[in-house]
């Protein structure tokens, strides 16, 4: 009450005159593999694995959390740790962009939920002329900061640069991210406040064009419904359940 007695608000599309944004939603489909895990996941509470093990899951809530992870092509063993591949269809169609749609484009970022699916993003961008960042939660601070301070320096950074990014950790104080004009997102947080703050990044006072994101997803999937719900401020919590109930008539 303090506070708000010498406060004044004011929303950032009323105080700052930033260039436009655009959203791009890139669909694509899961592999046959993907797809069985995904279904069996959504059904069982338990996936198949390529060895024949079944990796299960105690409860909705874990159920939600791996069915995130099949959609970007993994699943973690939550006893072992271990990370087993399940597919590589997301991580294609986000080369995809980054190769082609996007190939003159001297900055990209591409934020991620998952740590081990942000080290698969990181591998699958490297090669000879293009140099990849990446900051996860395991990052320390130093070198965050020496990574951001990269990424934003282009006449001294000139080699085509891509920032993989887990989403939580630069959603907020990041003011670097303005050197790039597109942001790809392979999958999103279940808070919504991250991807506010996450596009802000780029969307922000220093942006100097118009900024495009773009949404990869499968149509109808997990993903597909954590955006929508995220962009247009929906129950999520319902909407998922929703998912699941469906998936088990």
């Amino acid at each position: 009450d303090r506070v708000a007695e010498r406060s004044h608000v004011v929303r950032k599309e009323d105080a700052l005159d930033l260039p436009p944004t655009n959203d791009i939603n890139v669909h694509f489909d899961l592999s046959t593999r993907e797809a069985k895990a995904y279904k069996e996941m959504a059904e069982d509470l338990a996936a198949e694995l390529e060895s024949g093990e079944l990796l299960e899951v105690p409860n909705v809530l874990a159920k939600l959390m791996k069915l995130r992870q099949i959609h970007a092509g993994f699943l973690k063993d939550t006893a072992t740790g271990e990370i087993h591949n399940i597919g590589t269809t997301l991580r294609k169609t986000v080369k995809d962009i980054v190769d082609v749609q996007l190939v003159g484009e001297k900055r990209l970022v591409v934020f991620a939920y998952f740590r081990p699916e942000c080290d698969l993003l990181a591998d699958s961008f490297r090669r000879k002329g293009q140099k990849v960042e990446l900051i996860t939660g395991a990052t320390g601070a130093d070198e965050r900061l020496a990574i951001r301070q990269r990424f934003l320096d282009v006449s001294r950074n000139k080699e085509r640069t891509i920032l993989v990014a887990q989403q939580r950790t630069m959603s907020v104080s990041v003011n670097e991210l303005v050197s790039a004009q597109h942001a790809i997102y392979a999958s999103i947080s279940e808070r919504r406040n991250d991807m506010v703050q996450s596009r802000g990044r780029l969307d922000r006072k220093g942006q100097t064009k118009p900024v495009t994101f773009w949404n990869v997803f499968v149509p109808g999937l997990i993903g597909d419904i954590m955006l929508q719900s995220n962009l247009h401020k929906g129950d999520l919590e319902k909407a998922l359940l929703d998912h699941i109930r469906l998936a088990i008539r």
